[in-house]
């Protein structure tokens, strides 16, 4: 029998507020790139001249001050009235910018024609436009507008959806305006402002929760696609780390993750509801919190027509359309119902494909429009999706790589659901990435030693590299200034032991966090450990800055946890929340583990034999009869390949870690798990 196509369950964590955001300062969306710099000062490039409800088009809604170019391929200074000191550039889906100063007030700029400026009205501002508040509004009352300037204020975080815009309010409200109606295939989908009405709102309102007829309350982070919005909301007084995802907006793709009622879920929902209300299952016992709801959520994301949720275990769960780049996984269309996001490898000139139930140790995502790039534990970047970059019809038409694909950055232009590297150069990927960024159609990351790096589609100059050449691999882009230091992200490696010999150790603990040495003693590395007493309480067993108080090494098994701090310079608004991350160690791993998976060897004992040697930290397959075996990393990278074999040592470069081999009989293929730790 031919062995059938099963998958592989990915357990992502998502850059968002429950689990410290791990801003990268660098954003995009639609045609437009921004990035925040040192300083406070804020740069722009890509497409200037965006649509205007009276003439067409008006350039210079970069905010740079020229007013003549239709596109500007370099990063260009965005000029802020005097005394003005910007501490966040808020994340991009759309054809405009949202910043937040050192004050808490928001400013905008770019493209207005639905109000997603809060202005007032649907003119294109082309500088840095204060959001205003209308005078008596609810928002008002609420003292969200400062009572001089009108401004929006008390403001912890800014989000440019498309053309629809929302900000989270220092007490951990939601506020939207801009755009409430989003056209899709002639079909209208309505509610995306959430505040139960329908018209767009060109000042602030609430989000509204369904349940309550309140507004909403308790957020701890949002996200906004195309048809889609989310809120993370905490449900549980006791637990400030996770919380429920509710939705609202529209539903012709499936993409609220629930029906409009807000009740079960049959797996082909497609209504709009514009108020906020729990996404959904069928079965009151399912999700990730048992209760029916999509609850135990430490983090959310949304593309243009898909959403995403990362559950306490390292599960991510998404909904909506799939089938655009298979971004769901393969064979994953549309479904209204969350499922633990699903990917495979398949092998090369095969039918088969590898299976297995590994989390990958990935730290935070990023989502684009429809492709979604990943940071593993040890500092590495993976993409998978769709690869096909936009056909800018104001797009230089004597670019070389004009309507190419390229954003997945592994070299080609194919497709992938299943995870592929963002490489720099052929075959060769940087292992020291420490934070990422999006674009609808390209991507950013920084390394360790705070240098930017870019990929993707440059049609109109999105990549800010001085030239209209998409770029299917990373490129070092040169920014005009220095990034702020990097924000903490903890994500305790290895976490999972138990399948080595127990022994009694000492092994060491990554807190995941890795800097460069010039920022090293910029952050501070608390080490804990949780006691064995009837009611466990925690002892501090390591604390200091620099890159050795990075790691911890442990000789007993027991719960460890690290939070790293930043303790550094605060001139460009580096007023950071603490990142915290913690691990069960059941059993402290042999020194040298090498293990065959017990779960799959006994099944081919009739093909072959496989024999671990610690000493020399191989593996040595005896085969039964000719054999072809494929050999796929934990991420689904190929390896090496063994063609028709009867014996072979392999191994001796691997790095640690767990490697899954496809192996071509006369008659079927199967499986093999082997770990080398």
């Amino acid at each position: 029998m031919m062995y059938k196509t099963r998958l592989v369950l990915l357990g992502l964590l998502v850059s968002f507020f429950a689990k410290a955001q791990n801003s990268l300062f660098i954003t995009g969306g639609n045609s437009i790139s921004g990035a925040l710099c040192q300083n406070g000062q804020v740069f722009a490039w890509g497409l200037n001249r965006q649509p205007n409800v009276k003439s067409g088009y008006t350039k210079g809604t970069l905010g740079t001050g020229d007013t003549s170019s239709q596109n500007i391929s370099v990063p260009t200074l965005v000029p802020f009235p005097k005394g003005v000191v910007i501490t966040q550039l808020g994340p991009i889906s759309g054809p405009y910018f949202l910043a937040l100063d050192s004050t808490g007030k928001v400013w905008g700029w770019g493209s207005n024609v639905q109000g997603q400026l809060g202005t007032g009205d649907s003119l294109p501002r082309l500088s840095p436009t204060p959001v205003l508040v209308k005078k008596g509004s609810a928002v008002d009352v609420a003292g969200f507008r400062d009572p001089v300037s009108g401004q929006l204020c008390r403001i912890r975080k800014v989000y440019a959806g498309n053309a629809t815009s929302l900000a989270l309010t220092e007490d951990g409200r939601l506020l939207s305006w801009g755009n409430n109606v989003w056209y899709f295939g002639g079909v209208d989908t309505q509610g995306l402002l959430g505040n139960g009405g329908t018209a767009n709102e060109p000042y602030p309102v609430f989000v509204m929760d369904g349940a309550t007829h309140q507004p909403l309350s308790n957020v701890m982070d949002m996200a906004i696609g195309d048809h889609l919005a989310m809120a993370l909301v905490r449900t549980n007084p006791k637990n400030a780390t996770s919380g429920t995802v509710y939705t609202w907006g529209g539903g012709m793709s499936r993409t609220l993750g629930r029906n409009a009622q807000g009740t079960d879920n049959s797996g082909v929902e497609s209504a709009n509801s514009n108020v906020a209300l729990p996404a959904r299952f069928h079965s009151a016992t399912d999700g990730p919190s048992q209760n029916g709801y999509l609850g135990n959520i430490q983090a959310i994301a949304a593309a243009d027509v898909a959403g995403f949720a990362l559950d306490v275990k390292g599960n991510v769960w998404g909904w909506g359309d799939g089938g655009y780049g298979s971004v769901l996984g393969p064979n994953v269309y549309t479904t209204s119902m969350p499922i633990r996001i699903a990917i495979v490898t398949r092998v090369p000139d095969t039918p088969a494909y590898i299976y297995d139930t590994l989390a990958l140790p990935i730290k935070t995502i990023q989502v684009g429009q429809d492709f979604v790039v990943a940071l593993t534990s040890d500092n590495k970047l993976i993409s998978w999706g769709n690869n096909d970059c936009s056909r800018s019809s104001v797009g230089p038409a004597a670019s070389p790589n004009y309507g190419c694909g390229g954003n997945l950055g592994n070299g080609g232009v194919a497709s992938y659901s299943f995870p592929t590297t963002v490489e720099y150069a052929p075959g060769e990927s940087h292992q020291d990435v420490i934070a990422i960024g999006r674009g609808d159609l390209w991507g950013y990351y920084v390394r360790s030693d705070n240098s930017v790096w870019t990929w993707g589609d440059n049609s109109v100059g999105q990549l800010g590299i001085g030239n209209y050449v998409t770029q299917n691999r990373a490129v070092r882009l040169a920014l005009p200034c220095s990034l702020p230091n990097p924000q903490p992200l903890a994500s305790i490696f290895p976490k999972d032991t138990g399948f080595c010999p127990k022994a009694t150790g000492p092994i060491t603990l990554h807190s995941g966090f890795q800097v460069g040495d010039s920022l090293a003693d910029f952050y501070e590395f608390t080490w804990w450990r949780e006691t064995d007493a009837a009611t466990p309480d925690t002892v501090i067993v390591s604390k200091g800055t620099g890159k050795h108080a990075a790691d911890l090494s442990i000789s007993k098994p027991g719960t460890y946890g690290v939070t790293v701090r930043y303790v550094g310079p605060t001139a460009s608004g580096e007023y950071y929340p603490s990142s915290s991350d913690q691990a069960k160690i059941d059993s402290l791993p042999a020194a040298s583990c090498l293990l065959v998976g017990l779960e799959t060897a006994s099944s081919l004992q009739d093909l072959l034999t496989v024999s671990p040697n610690p000493s020399t930290q191989n593996f040595h397959i005896e085969t039964k009869e000719p054999l072809s075996i494929t050999v796929f990393d934990a991420m689904g990278q190929l390896v090496e390949t063994l063609p028709s074999i009867s014996s072979a040592t392999i191994g001796n470069t691997w790095p640690k870690g767990i490697y899954m081999l496809a192996i071509q009989g006369k008659r079927d293929y199967r499986t093999l798990k082997l770990y080398k730790w």
